[in-house]
């Protein structure tokens, strides 16, 4: 689960493959649908909202990122790990992500190059 920078909309992701966006502030306590819906290919175990831009980073079999406009992965980033438990944009260096791995690893990806 991951807020938004401004706090309006809240994210979440799972083992069902699916991103979804939420409003935060729904009227009434109604039902609510979500406001946004992508699927993935594998099931995710992560999600971070990027603090400026309008991205969310998520991770699971690899780590990808997602403009709130589309339904793909804007970049796919991937290494020898089985899989990434974690992942987190560096709220003061705009373009550093940071993920951890199931087999210990650490890694700082530039999303500005993909690597």
């Amino acid at each position: 689960i991951s807020f938004s920078p401004d706090g309006g909309s809240v994210w979440t992701c799972g083992d069902d493959k699916i991103i979804k966006m939420w409003d935060r502030s729904p009227a009434g306590g109604e039902q609510v649908a979500p406001l946004h819906t992508i699927m993935g290919q594998f099931p995710f175990l992560s999600l971070d909202h990027h603090w400026h831009e309008p991205l969310v980073a998520t991770c699971g079999v690899n780590v990808q990122i997602w403009d709130h406009e589309r339904s793909e992965a804007v970049t796919t980033l991937t290494w020898g790990s089985e899989s990434v438990q974690s992942v987190r944009f560096n709220p003061v260096e705009r373009h550093v992500l940071a993920s951890t791995a199931s087999d210990r690893s650490v890694v700082l990806h530039d999303i500005r190059s993909g690597t």
